[in-house]
């Protein structure tokens, strides 16, 4: 939303206002439901008559899960925290990687279109956003100089430095196996 509001103008002749202020209207009323007993009931109320992929049984879990976090404003903060960092790096990449390519975009368009592909990339029609997120970079990133391959090479290339930091991660969850339990003591399969 911060980004939509300092980069409206590159984006409002198209769609990406109103799809990002949809997902934050959805993320602020699941917040509400969440939060609020009263509306998480109500919602039970309509979710235990959808049994489309058993959504009523994920939905409870997750909320369960959210739960046990609601008297631990520290974590919650913490976990805020660890978000904040993991989205400003995930920013710095995509700047360092137009740096590599030679570009002279400002850093501040990254802080700024960045957020707001990602958004785009969320829209549930491709696999992994592919195609919408090198959409908005090369709608986004053409407004302020750059060429269309030059947005679409900053796309990809960040893109396959995530997928390859994710397959580190899976690498290191193969490795160390399932879950670990507070101790820090491996929990074994049976």
């Amino acid at each position: 939303m911060v980004s939509l509001i300092f980069g409206y103008n590159y984006v409002k002749d198209t769609y990406a206002p109103l799809f990002i202020i949809l997902l934050a209207t959805l993320f602020f009323s699941a917040s509400l439901i969440i939060w609020n007993r009263s509306l998480h009931n109500w919602a039970l109320v309509i979710i235990s008559k959808i049994k489309l992929f058993g959504i009523n049984k994920k939905v409870e879990s997750f909320y369960n899960a959210v739960m046990l976090y609601k008297g631990e404003p520290f974590i919650l903060l913490r976990a805020f925290g660890v978000s904040f960092i993991v989205q400003f790096v995930s920013v710095t990449i995509f700047y360092l990687i137009s740096k590599g390519f030679g570009m002279k975009v400002p850093i501040g368009y990254f802080f700024l279109f960045v957020p707001i592909a990602v958004s785009i990339s969320m829209i549930p029609v491709s696999l992994s956003g592919l195609g919408l997120r090198e959409g908005a970079f090369v709608y986004l990133f053409t407004k302020v100089g750059t060429t269309d391959a030059q947005a679409l090479a900053i796309s990809l290339a960040a893109f396959a430095v995530m997928v390859l930091l994710g397959l580190i991660g899976g690498i290191e969850y193969m490795r160390l196996g399932s879950v670990k339990d507070s101790s820090g003591v491996r929990e074994l399969k049976s």
